[in-house]
């Protein structure tokens, strides 16, 4: 472990040497702990509950405490990492009454989480777990409902992590020929079947099902999906390029960008938060999941726009997709039969729309936000551009599961956000030995709370569905959920409380590195496998007054 924890503590389930200096030592016998070797003050114990342990040395009490420790997967002997896979496969493939009847109560399926997901990340008003301050506590939530369902299913296993860091440093833009993207581990990213379904490996058809739950949106195929994702392939996708286009994205989520979120975060909660929820966030998702399936005018097309916008067109037209949808600006089918093709349920512009496209996309703060390289061209008399970039949007095409709101269905998710937990716990550890000031006050960005509140909430109340009528839009408000004292949507997931429900001002208080309500720790936080201390370079870039990545 880095060395930074209070005390001793002891991985659950491995064999610990401890070495206490003293004369006289003595284990009492106690709930959870085996002593297996013993001589003297040198002894080899293992622990298999979480909690504190206590040894006797020299009429002294030595404290051990008792925790999982989440790795970084290629850190895990062999058959630790195939404890994780197996158990994380099992919530992907057995039926959901069978898992609890079989695990117990806190067995819960990747069906069930993606629909929880789904529900807050996809709901037709706005986004509640995406762009504002609750994003990491929602997050950690649900790693922590999946890391104690694997828990069911193999309590000697926990929440492992991918520190992606280290793939886009060593392999830059080439990180999917990383050992995790092998058919042993989590699968390949570039797939050549027709569909982009992973045909082969650990996760080869992995089904995506269909939705079951009345307060969760469906895709038009009745499938776990987003409304406006409309996939009808009932198995996992992934693409690694969008619309056939690939952005230069090592530089986005590299050693260099966690340093750079360290520094631009001004040692603020607000500031670091908008840098997990952007491109540390996004990128990945991207990279795993893609989009595809554009009409194949608006590929011919493409280029012509990825030059105009200095190669981020492609990705951000699924961005603002979604948020045209929900703004009433495009209808997309409530409906779908299994055999029409999906170039047959495709979303388009409402026709009651009086405005040009130009009109639209000024509108909507597509220009503003997502093409603000298009502001300072003279394109007044060129109206075709606007068309092209609104019918982009428009149309959609198809995002792969892991770029769309059905994220879990992809099981490289819960890798993926572990690591993005680590990089608040550096800065909230840094803090707490007074290495940093570190403002906790509960907020987001002003640039990008600017941008986040701008998609507003939607309020549909009153407007059947089908309808063409527009919401009314509320602006410069965020999404319930991400206020300090809004509840997290994820219950009765910690230790030594006795509440079952938090508010996000609660969850983070509780989710410290040090928490006592936590079952687990990191192996490290301050010494990045590949990047170093990256919080000492982020400190000596600005005291060398670093301005830009």
């Amino acid at each position: 472990l880095d060395g930074i924890y209070p005390g001793l503590v002891i991985e659950l389930f491995q064999d610990t040497d401890l070495r206490v200096a003293a004369d006289d030592c003595d284990v009492p016998t106690q709930p959870g702990l085996r002593v297996l070797e013993q001589d003297g003050c040198e002894i080899r114990l293992v622990a298999d509950k979480v909690g504190a342990y206590f040894v006797n040395a020299d009429g002294k009490t030595v404290v051990l405490t008792g925790k999982y420790v989440r790795r970084e997967l290629r850190d895990l002997t062999e058959e630790d990492r195939l404890r994780y896979l197996d158990a994380l496969h099992t919530i992907y493939s057995t039926d959901p009454k069978e898992g609890i009847a079989m695990y117990g109560p806190k067995f819960r399926t990747a069906e069930f989480l993606v629909a929880l997901h789904i529900k807050f990340a996809g709901d037709k008003s706005c986004d509640s777990w995406h762009g504002g301050a609750g994003f990491l506590n929602a997050h950690m939530g649900l790693v922590l409902i999946v890391e104690q369902s694997i828990q069911a299913v193999d309590h000697r296993t926990t929440g492992h992590y991918w520190d992606y860091s280290i793939d886009y440093t060593v392999l830059g833009d080439g990180f999917y020929h990383s050992i995790l993207f092998t058919d042993e581990w989590f699968g390949i990213v570039v797939t050549e079947t027709p569909y982009h379904t992973l045909a082969q490996g650990r996760w080869a058809y992995t089904r995506v099902h269909t939705c079951k739950e009345p307060d969760v949106y469906a895709n038009p195929y009745g499938l776990l999906r987003v409304p406006w994702n409309a996939n009808k392939i009932p198995y996992i996708n992934r693409c690694l390029t969008a619309y056939g286009h690939r952005e230069k994205t090592a530089q986005y989520v590299d050693c260099h960008a966690f340093v750079y979120a360290l520094i631009m975060s001004n040692f603020t909660f607000g500031n670091l938060m908008s840098s997990l929820t952007g491109r540390l966030h996004g990128m990945p998702h991207q990279n795993t999941g893609g989009a595809w399936n554009v009409s194949p005018d608006l590929v011919a097309a493409e280029p012509l726009i990825v030059q105009l916008v200095n190669n981020t067109y492609t990705a951000k037209a699924v961005t603002m997709h979604k948020r045209l949808y929900r703004w009433g600006y495009i209808n997309c089918p409530l409906y779908c039969t299994a055999d029409t093709p999906m170039s047959g349920c495709r979303c388009a512009l409402n026709p009651a729309l009086n405005m040009t496209p130009f009109e639209i996309l000024n509108s909507t703060y597509s220009l503003k936000f997502t093409y603000p390289t298009l502001l300072n061209v003279n394109l007044s008399t060129t109206s075709w551009v606007w068309e092209l970039l609104l019918n982009q949007i428009v149309d959609g095409g198809i995002s792969g599961d892991s770029y769309s709101d059905e994220s879990p269905s992809d099981p490289i998710f819960w890798i993926q956000h572990a690591n993005q937990e680590r990089l608040m716990q550096n800065m909230r550890y840094y803090n707490s030995i007074g290495v940093v000031d570190f403002d906790e006050t509960w907020g987001y960005n002003s640039v990008a709370a600017e941008q986040y509140e701008q998609d507003g909430i939607a309020d549909w109340r009153g407007i059947p569905l089908g309808s063409f009528d527009l919401p009314k839009v509320y602006y410069n408000t965020s999404c319930p959920g991400n206020d300090a004292h809004d509840l997290v949507k994820i219950a009765d997931v910690m230790i030594n409380t006795p509440l079952t429900q938090y508010t996000n001002q609660e969850f983070y208080n509780m989710t410290a590195p040090f928490s006592d309500n936590l079952m687990y720790v990191y192996d490290r936080i301050t010494n990045w496998t590949e990047c170093g201390m990256i919080m000492e370079q982020a400190i000596d870039a600005m005291d060398d007054d670093y301005l830009s990545v």
